[in-house]
């Protein structure tokens, strides 16, 4: 803040005066943000707020954004290819688990073998509660209502040696009762103890818009923190609760959906009034009385004579009809921002962008998409792996005394909870194939990748279920290489990247 000295002859208002006696100054500031100018003022009157993160977040302001979210996703077109591009993007395929032994252990071959098939253990059970779906829902609840919950509990009808499940729950199961006072500790259905840490989630029993004869309890069961997933992006410190990505865009689509609706309609009453009979004679010219309201048939191809005085006029368009395409352009691409997504990828078209012009467009959208993952992965997937970590540990059927037969051995047992966890997400496909087959060969040459990851990225099989299928089929095929597996002429250094040959030598080589 800056103290400016008043100009001679400018004297302060009594109360300043007696309030200091220092010289009467006033309070001026460089920014104009901090202006009080009746424009601004008049711009932040109904927003601007000293709020706290919890404040601004009480369940009233919550459950309207969240109705209104949801009514402009199911209502726009926009809107809803937006947030299904986010969810396909986002999760794919659906991640695929790697576990290690900690950095500097190596493991011989048999664990090695152990842990690949603990692996494939998990993605069938993934497969078997729907995962990848249920995460799907996750990331379009988290966008829409802005916070997805799950509790992982004990399903008896899990076709799996773990019978663990997720169950999802929408944002307005977990609240507090109306009976319950909001306090430091208890934040909209959630207690916290004195380090900030949830302690207790309150699920009501009935969805408070469940539709019944009875109508919605207004009982909660309390579920322990150990057995809740979160999912929402923080985005003040001390906030609780998830606020809609997409709230900011939603009074723009709405205005666009207005627009069009409008532009519509001004064109179909274009239409239905084909023809004005108009004249500039005076009222007590000489002009051929017509009733007011007078209709005339009209065919196509024919002539019609009219009354005397009188002529015929077409309405001309008045309505932004010609401006519709900018500015249905503009407001798409404002909107998608709030979602950090290009217009190319919100619009669905890439016509007027240059081939370099929209790899930097998915460029940053790739950075975006990696960070919700990383979220998923932080607040859902890791506690997830921790529980069934957890439950196959105390599983009694896994383990013996050797592997085989659908067991592990106790030895992989002892070291289950000591594993480290990386999750290969799959890549979105380049439209030019051969070159990241290229750039995937060179990161394994130079030992940046593995030729396990490149296999998680471009198929949903395990490694060594790859390495056996593709062992299998040269041992059918007897030596035999079909045409597409005949490797390329070697061309010239200067004709690739690496200068070491076709992209099919290069995997070759890689693979050795």
């Amino acid at each position: 803040m800056i103290y400016v000295d008043l100009p001679t002859g400018v004297q302060a208002s009594p109360p300043a005066m007696a309030a200091s006696a220092e010289p009467a100054r006033v309070e001026a500031t460089r920014y104009d943000i901090a202006r009080n100018t009746p424009e601004i003022a008049r711009h932040f009157l109904q927003t601007a707020d000293d709020r706290s993160a919890i404040a601004s977040l009480v369940p009233q302001v919550r459950r309207i954004a969240r109705e209104r979210c949801r009514a402009e996703a199911a209502n726009n077109a926009v809107l809803a290819g937006m947030v299904q591009t986010l969810t396909i993007d986002t999760i794919g395929r659906g991640p695929t688990l790697q576990l290690d032994l900690p950095m500097g252990e190596q493991p011989d071959d048999d664990l090695r073998a152990e842990i690949d098939e603990f692996e494939v253990l998990f993605q069938k059970w993934a497969r078997a509660i729907a995962l990848r779906r249920k995460l799907s829902v996750m990331v379009r609840a988290e966008a829409i209502d802005g916070e997805a919950f799950g509790v992982m509990l004990h399903n008896p009808k899990i076709k799996h040696p773990i019978q663990l499940d997720l169950r999802l729950l929408e944002a307005d199961q977990v609240e507090s009762s109306p009976f319950v006072f909001e306090s430091p500790e208890h934040v909209s259905g959630i207690d916290y103890d004195t380090f900030g840490n949830p302690i207790r989630y309150h699920v009501r029993v009935d969805h408070p818009g469940e539709v019944n004869g009875l109508g919605a309890s207004l009982e909660t069961t309390p579920v322990d923190a150990e057995d809740m997933l979160h999912l929402f992006d923080w985005q003040r410190p001390g906030q609780r609760r998830g606020f809609p990505a997409i709230a900011a865009a939603i009074p723009l689509l709405a205005n666009l959906r207005r627009f069009g609706l409008a532009t519509v309609a001004q064109a179909e009453t274009n239409a239905n009034f084909a023809v004005f009979f108009k004249t500039d004679t005076p009222p007590d010219g000489q002009t051929a009385k017509v009733a007011t309201g007078l209709t005339l048939p009209l065919a196509n191809r024919m002539a019609v004579t009219l009354p005397a005085g009188w002529e015929a006029q077409m309405l001309q368009p008045g309505h932004g009809g010609a401006t519709y395409g900018e500015y249905y352009k503009s407001v798409v691409t404002e909107a998608a921002r709030a979602v950090l997504m290009p217009y190319c990828i919100a619009f669905g078209d890439s016509s007027g962008h240059s081939y370099a012009s929209a790899r930097l467009d998915f460029q940053s959208y790739n950075l975006a998409t990696q960070d919700r993952q990383m979220r998923i992965e932080e607040l859902v997937i890791a506690p997830l792996l921790d529980k069934y970590l957890w439950y196959a540990v105390k599983s009694d059927q896994l383990w013996a005394a050797r592997a085989g037969e659908g067991k592990f051995s106790y030895r992989l047992r002892s070291l289950l909870l000591r594993l480290q966890a990386f999750w290969a997400w799959p890549i979105r496909p380049h439209v030019d194939v051969e070159k990241t087959m290229n750039a995937d060969i060179e990161a394994v040459r130079h030992g940046l990748k593995t030729w396990g990851d490149c296999v998680r990225q471009y198929s949903t099989r395990d490694p060594r279920s790859q390495a056996s299928m593709i062992r299998s089929e040269r041992a059918m095929l007897g030596g035999t290489q079909l045409e597409f597996m005949q490797p390329k002429a070697s061309q010239p250094a200067s004709s690739t990247a690496s200068g070491q040959g076709s992209a099919d030598n290069n995997l070759q080589e890689a693979a050795q």
